[in-house]
C-alpha cells in the first residue's frame, strides 16, 4: 500500500470516528457504496478523485484535506470553531454591556 493510500485511508477512518458515523451512514451521506468506504479505510485499493471529492464534502472538508495527517485537518476545523465561538461570545458580551449602559 502506497503511503498517500496510507493517510488517505488513516484520515477517513479517522474522521468517520469522529464524527460518529458508521460506515454505512457516511456512505449514505457521501453518495458512495459501504464497500467503497469499507475499501477505502482498508487501503486496499487505490481511491479515485471522484470518491475523494465525495468523502471530503460529507466531512465538510475541501478534498486535499484527506491527504492531511487526520489530526491536523481536525485540529484545523476545532480552531476556526474555536475562534467562531469566541467572536459569538464576544458579540454576545458586547450586547449585554450595550443594554447595561442605557
Amino acid at each position: 500500500m502506497s503511503e498517500l493510500i496510507k493517510l488517505i485511508s488513516s484520515t477517513v477512518k479517522y474522521l468517520r470516528k469522529q464524527k460518529g458515523l458508521s460506515q454505512a451512514k457516511l456512505a449514505e451521506i457521501s453518495g458512495v457504496h459501504e464497500k467503497t468506504v469499507i475499501s477505502v479505510e482498508s487501503g486496499r485499493h487505490s481511491i479515485t478523485i471522484d470518491v475523494i471529492e465525495k468523502l471530503s464534502k460529507a466531512f465538510g472538508l475541501e478534498a486535499y484535506e484527506l491527504l492531511l495527517p487526520a489530526k491536523t485537518t481536525v485540529n484545523k476545523h476545532m480552531r476556526l470553531d474555536v475562534k467562531q465561538e469566541i467572536k459569538n461570545i464576544q458579540n454576545t458580551l458586547n450586547r449585554i454591556l450595550d443594554c447595561v449602559d442605557e
